[in-house]
This record gives C-alpha cells, sequence and structure tokens, in this order.
C-alpha cells in the first residue's frame, strides 16, 4: 500500500510538473475550451493506461478551468440573451461531472470515471452543437486580425 500511495503521489507531481497548459493571463474562451479539450484527452489516455493519477489531475483542471474573461462574457452573453442560463448550465454540468471525475478516479472506481466521461463527452458534444458556431462568430467579430 505504501508503494502504492509513493508510486500515485510521485506520478501526480510527474504530470503536473509536464503539464502543457500555460494559458494567458487572461485567455479567450477559445484557449480555455482548447485546454479543456486537451485535459479531456488526458483523462481518454488515463482511462486506456489504467491511470487513475492522470485521470484526477485532468479532471480536476477542467473542474477548475480558468473563467471566461468579462469581455467575452459580455459579448456570450449579448448573443445568447434568454439562453445563457441553459450554456451556463453546461458549464455547471462539466464541473459538477469533473469533479465527480475526479473523487472516482482517486477512489479508483474506472467504471464510475468511465460512465460520467461519457455523460461529460456528451454535455460538450451537445453544448457544442448548439452553440459553438454562433459564439465563436460573435467573438471573432470582436477581436481584430493580427
Amino acid at each position: 500500500m505504501f508503494w502504492r500511495r509513493t508510486i500515485y503521489s510521485c506520478t501526480i507531481l510527474a504530470l503536473l510538473a509536464s503539464s502543457s497548459h500555460t494559458l494567458a493571463a487572461e485567455p479567450t474562451l477559445k484557449e480555455i475550451m482548447q485546454a479543456l479539450r486537451d485535459d479531456l484527452v488526458q483523462v481518454l489516455d488515463g482511462l486506456l493506461l489504467d491511470d487513475p493519477a492522470r485521470i484526477a489531475i485532468a479532471a480536476q483542471r477542467i473542474a477548475d478551468h480558468p473563467e471566461v474573461s468579462v469581455n467575452d462574457r459580455q459579448r456570450v452573453t449579448a448573443e445568447l440573451q434568454e439562453e445563457m442560463a441553459q450554456f451556463a448550465g453546461f458549464d455547471h454540468q462539466v464541473h459538477s461531472l469533473a469533479v465527480s471525475i475526479e473523487a472516482a478516479a482517486r477512489a479508483e472506481d474506472l467504471a464510475l470515471v468511465r460512465a460520467e466521461t461519457r455523460q461529460l463527452i456528451d454535455g460538450c458534444l451537445a453544448c457544442h452543437s448548439m452553440y459553438k458556431n454562433r459564439i465563436a462568430d460573435v467573438l471573432s467579430e470582436a477581436r481584430p486580425e493580427n
């Protein structure tokens, strides 16, 4: 048991140290979404490799993702108006599932991790099908080309 916990702790430290998560001080919504995608890939890799530590770290990053900038939030709210509550509900769903996935990974309950990861993916895809293009269009209009 001691060695298993030691290896688990070392794995967590190694993953944190090697994380390629470098977001700007105030990341754009697109950057946040790209980081969430990367973290979801880490959850899936953890499932494929039977690596609960990798899953827990990635799920925690999903749950604790940076907030959308005030500027982006205002533009999205103006576009979605009465749909904003549903859009925010998807973010809440992602947060809740990520917290649960992290806890399940720490408990090494990979069956629960798999089930909740499926729900997380379904939520992401539902949100993207409803809002991705509209929000991308609104936010690209707001930014000058480099």
